[in-house]
């Protein structure tokens, strides 16, 4: 008989654990017959209950969608092909946004701006609250079917460590107990009523309980909802959380009415904007299985928009009145401290009148904040204006403007008080060769601005800046002869940075000592103050000797008032005369200090000559280059307007040959012959477009007694004296179209015979460029020629089926070519 008892024991015990493992994932609170989930365990597609509970939690473990577990889902209907129309949100992820409101549309039509709805964003990342392993148990949670309870019993005659679910009748299976009931316990009475129901069977034991896996429970959204529908939750969900689950209200929906139908019985209302503004959930309700959240057509909206920190919509309460303009200030975050309080532009509508919208003018004082406001109204917030009461803006070369504080009394030398003040960041970056990306250039401040001179401020880089302790990979490759203190962070040689080095240091030294000689060469003698009258919105110019002020001459030091803006000009702004300009040019070659020099006012090139400690005894003074940067850029021009006329030239002569031919035969050939040339010339003048002009001037010295003329030189000049070359050139129609050994005493003709003249030479039109850059009329057969000439030879034309071949003028442009000062280059590219 005993064993008969345990052997019915022993079932009991069994098929309660199948039947409340069954449970426990929330199957409709236990109801296999019923729910969308009771086809889980019905036809071919599993074989046994437990072949559908892995498959129920591994499902578990899959990302979810739309509050619905992919892999579960997807197997469920396959298994029963029915649709699974219950959602379980078990993961974060994005929904995309609403469309507008009729209200946002409206608004974005009268101001084109379209403002978000407040309080909207935060539903668009929705945050599971199914899985709420963590979350403490609160003491008046109801125990009910699909709960899960960890229990651990021990004592002298058990010892039990049991995970057990309810089941759908409430109860649970304990060993040595059987059945308890333990639906509608509250959790701080659990562990109560249980030692009161196992002492009936045992003794002499301590029990101890907690919540594992609560049970699922359905609650239903309705409304303006984002997603309605039918939803497992947590067991400890409220309305709030299950809104944060499921996507929150729609565009429509309100987010400060929003209702908990029991039973059907409206049971709270609550609004979001308490808890989103404030932080207070004390309205919030916990939900229980079958409860309708039902969220509301959103009530009347105003429009906030302009100098606010959260610009958006926002809905007001519905009672009429109840909502102030102070109140959704409040929500929105209150204004900026750049809001311009003494006024806003409040729009309202009224619809029963013909032009329904009215303008008013509100200012952010105690009365305008009492204004109630109403359902349509579009405020608009100003910023402050960018008008200072007491300082003056300062502009100094190329640096950004910065703002100085000035008095009744402040005049031009308190602001500017020494020329040091003058030095800017960008001076020294460019002084030592520094590059800074534009965001880190405010990094470094002026020595002046720190009290420091010049010299302190190169052994002292830390006083003009606070120099941040991270380098950059550029700055760890920097030569370590420098003061010792890292450069500013994203500062480094610009000679590690292929692409910003042009700024700095990516031309010859000549030219950056140019260029950097004009940004920073400030013109002393003329600034001016720009002095804006309000009454008139007119701007007086007010010019000063800006030496002078700073030396304190009463008429140049002005007084300053507020609103004044000071321009400190460059010599680059505005050009000073030769004289008090800073100009440089370079020497080299054949003298015995070459190098770069800045100029005497009035020198010229044989004085400059003489300061170089005169020529060396290699010098040929008569093949010396002088060339000017305001030459090349004529010359550039000269050529191309040599190019233009080429090019017309070539299009007409081709016109013309195929107007000559009368024949089909002829015409035939003359269009070949036209192509061919053509094709030829237009490669020429592609070439010649790309020769760079040299700048050079002829100083047309005499070739056998070479002196230096008293020419003067100018900023960027660079001069050249070479050796004696020792060769002559043949260029042009020639057969050995090169450089020839030079023997003193040969004329002209004793090197065209050693080059041997073409068949195509026009012998009548032969000329010399001469060393020193000067021409030799044509027909100079007989001239003597000197070192480092060049012979040039030029082509006939020829005339052949009425086709004027292009080559008809090379005599005459190959002299304008010299005489334009181009060189021989440009006739050996034609000749190609």
């Amino acid at each position: 008989m005993t064993q008969m008892k345990n052997l019915i024991l022993l079932l009991l015990l069994c098929s309660g654990l199948l039947i409340s493992t069954a449970f426990s994932a929330g199957f409709n609170q236990g109801n296999l017959g019923e729910g969308p989930n009771a086809n889980m365990f019905q036809g071919d597609s599993y074989g046994s209950l437990s072949d559908a509970m892995r498959a129920y939690q591994s499902s578990r473990k899959a990302p979810s969608v739309m509050g619905r577990p992919l892999n579960f889902s997807d197997n469920l209907n396959k298994a029963t092909g029915e649709d699974n129309t219950q959602k379980s949100f078990q993961a974060e992820f994005e929904v995309p946004p609403p469309a507008p409101n009729l209200f946002q549309s409206f608004v974005q039509k009268t101001t084109g701006v379209l403002l978000p709805i407040f309080g909207q964003t935060l539903f668009n990342r929705v945050n599971t609250f199914a899985e709420q392993q963590s979350a403490p148990i609160p003491a008046d949670y109801v125990v009910g079917p699909g709960d899960e309870l960890l229990l651990k019993i021990f004592g002298a005659s058990v010892d039990i460590d049991q995970h057990v679910f309810v089941d759908r009748d409430g109860m649970i299976i304990l060993p040595k107990v059987g059945p308890v009931s333990v639906a509608g316990i509250r959790m701080s009475e659990l562990e109560k009523h249980l030692k009161h129901r196992i002492s009936k069977v045992l003794s002499n034991f301590r029990l101890f309980v907690s919540m594992g896996q609560l049970r699922g429970i359905e609650v239903y959204i309705i409304g303006q909802a984002r997603h309605p529908g039918k939803y497992v939750v947590g067991g400890l969900s409220t309305v709030i959380s299950a809104l944060f689950s499921t996507g929150g209200p729609s565009s429509t929906g309100s987010l400060r009415a929003i209702q908990l139908v029991r039973s059907g019985k409206v049971i709270a209302t609550v609004d979001l904007y308490e808890f989103l503004t404030k932080g207070d959930s004390s309205k919030d309700r916990r939900l229980l299985s079958g409860d309708v959240i039902n969220i509301l057509p959103v009530g009347p909206m105003v429009a906030l928009k302009g100098e606010l920190p959260s610009p958006a919509i926002f809905e007001l309460s519905r009672a009429p009145n109840a909502t102030s303009l102070r109140d959704i200030l409040s929500a929105a975050g209150g204004v900026a401290a750049q809001t311009a309080p003494q006024k806003l532009s409040l729009e309202r509508l009224d619809p029963e009148k013909q032009k329904p919208l009215v303008v008013q003018t509100l200012a952010l004082n105690e009365e305008g904040l009492k204004t109630p406001l109403k359902d349509g109204d579009i405020l608009t917030f100003f910023p402050i204006k960018a008008d200072f009461e007491n300082a003056v803006a300062l502009r100094i070369l190329d640096e950004d403007i910065v703002r100085v504080p000035v008095t009744a009394s402040t005049r031009i030398k308190d602001v500017l008080p020494t020329r040091e003040a003058m030095l800017t960041s960008g001076y020294f970056l460019r002084r030592f060769g520094i590059i800074c990306k534009p965001a880190e250039l405010d990094t470094i401040r002026t020595s002046a601005r720190a009290g420091l001179s010049n010299s302190q401020a190169v052994q002292n880089p830390s006083k003009i800046q606070n120099a941040p302790s991270g380098q950059s990979q550029a700055q760890s490759q920097m030569p370590a002869q420098n003061t010792g203190t890292p450069l500013p962070m994203n500062c480094f040689p610009a000679s590690l940075d292929k692409d910003l080095s042009k700024e700095v240091g990516g031309e010859n030294d000549i030219s950056r000592i140019r260029r950097f000689n004009g940004i920073d060469q400030i013109n002393w003698e003329h600034a001016i103050i720009e002095r804006p009258n309000p009454m008139e919105f007119t701007t007086e110019i007010i010019p000063f000797n800006l030496g002078k002020a700073i030396a304190g001459d009463e008429l140049s030091n002005l007084l300053l008032q507020p609103g004044d803006a000071i321009t400190v000009f460059s010599q680059q702004d505005i050009a000073v005369p030769i004289e008090r300009q800073t100009q440089i040019v370079r020497i080299q070659g054949e003298v015995k200090a070459p190098g770069v020099y800045q100029l005497q006012p009035g020198e010229t090139l044989k004085a400059l000559v003489a300061r170089a400690g005169g020529v060396t005894a290699n010098a040929y003074n008569y093949g010396t280059e002088l060339s000017r940067q305001s030459v090349k850029v004529r010359q550039r021009e000269n050529l191309n307007t040599i190019i233009n006329r080429l090019e017309a030239q070539l299009s007409m002569e081709s016109a013309k040959a195929l107007a000559g031919a009368t024949q089909t035969a002829e015409i035939s050939q003359v269009s070949a012959i036209n192509e061919q040339y053509t094709r030829s010339f237009q490669a020429k003048i592609e070439r010649l477009k790309q020769m760079m002009p040299s700048g050079r001037i002829s100083l047309e010295m005499d070739p056998s007694e070479p002196e230096f003329p008293d020419f003067k030189l100018t900023d960027g000049d660079e001069i050249k004296i070479p050796t004696e070359p020792g060769y002559v050139s043949v260029v042009g129609a020639v057969l050995n179209e090169n450089v020839l050994i030079f023997h003193p005493g040969r004329k002209a003709s004793n090197y065209l015979d050693v080059a041997g003249l073409a068949e195509n030479a026009e012998t009548h039109e032969i000329f010399i460029v001469r060393a020193d850059g000067s021409i030799e009329p044509p027909s100079a057969k007989r001239a003597k020629v000197y070192p480092g000439d060049t012979i040039v030879v030029p082509e006939k034309f020829y005339k052949e089926s009425g086709y004027s071949i292009f080559m008809k003028g090379l005599k005459d442009w190959t002299q304008v070519f010299f005489q334009l000062g181009l060189g021989a280059a440009a006739v050996h590219t034609l000749n190609k």
